[in-house]
């Protein structure tokens, strides 16, 4: 493991150093979905918010990627109407999610120390639920082939025990590696309230951190350089137990985070092309 600098937020992370702290949100009224990378989503029919871009920045332009795997940015407009889309009101959902037409969480099956639940891909399982993104099963894998979106999350529609660990591998289908693992979801509809743990920074930095159980908005908790060869398939674990959740890179520990209390897990990418393969869950 090559770890070069970390920085947690209320978590803890194994080895030295400091990363830029999380930016913070804007008006939780008008944004609604957060980039999870280093460069912001671009400008929507000449407007976006104002944490998007900087204001020596004409509002026609595209705004600067920043090198900040923690920053955040966030779109609050249709491109149909130019009016705020996903707001925080009671019953919305985030930009990009499913709407009420989305199907209800049902347990494929049940997940026991003598029962995991495995998935290689070589089949459509059944059991996964697109919230955002171009998931499809190809060449034995899982691939999220939109590269320029955010928060694609696809879910695993599984009730998933008090504690349990969740295991996939991933490569990146191109240069820039920028995805992971989603846990405590608590539907297929909205990540409001889960926590994510993932790449950033072109597969560099290895983070985590929650969307707010209100707006969805990401906070950033924890993270630190990995270094990762994004050509190579490269191996995420996270261990869900009552006391800490821990993140494993390629076999090594990494950072401990909040206790995840109940929901599904999933499978998130990020401004990249992805590959997911050999998926486990085990109860602890």
């Amino acid at each position: 493991m090559v770890a070069l600098a970390a920085v947690a937020v209320g978590a803890t992370v194994y080895s030295g150093g400091t990363a830029p702290a999380a930016t913070e949100a804007a008006d939780e009224e008008t944004i609604v979905s957060v980039a999870l990378s280093e460069s912001p989503e671009p400008v929507v029919d000449g407007t976006t918010s104002a944490a998007t871009v900087p204001t020596t920045t004409p509002a026609a332009v595209e705004a600067t990627p920043s090198t900040d795997p923690t920053a955040t940015a966030d779109t609050a407009v249709s491109s149909d109407t130019g009016e705020s889309v996903g707001s925080t009101e009671a019953g919305s959902t985030e930009a990009g999610a499913v709407t009420e037409d989305a199907p209800v969480a049902e347990s494929a099956s049940s997940i026991t120390p003598d029962q995991p639940y495995t998935d290689d891909f070589t089949a459509d399982s059944g059991n996964w639920r697109t919230m955002t993104g171009s998931w499809a099963v190809q060449a034995g894998t899982l691939v999220q082939s939109d590269p320029s979106g955010f928060d694609l999350i696809n879910t695993l529609d599984l009730d998933l025990p008090a504690e349990y660990d969740v295991t996939v591998s991933m490569q990146a289908q191109g240069d820039n590696l920028g995805g992971g693992i989603v846990v405590g979801l608590s539907n297929t509809a909205s990540r409001r309230g889960a926590y994510l743990i993932d790449f950033t920074a072109g597969g560099t930095f290895l983070r985590w951190g929650r969307y707010d159980v209100d707006t969805g908005i990401y906070k950033y908790l924890g993270g630190l350089n990995v270094g990762s060869d994004v050509a190579a398939w490269n191996t995420l674990r996270v261990k869900v137990a009552e006391s800490e959740s821990t993140v494993f890179f390629n076999g090594d520990p990494q950072g401990t985070f909040d206790p995840v209390v109940g929901g599904m897990a999933g499978l998130v990418t990020s401004e990249s092309t992805v590959a997911f393969d050999d998926l486990t869950i085990e109860a602890l």
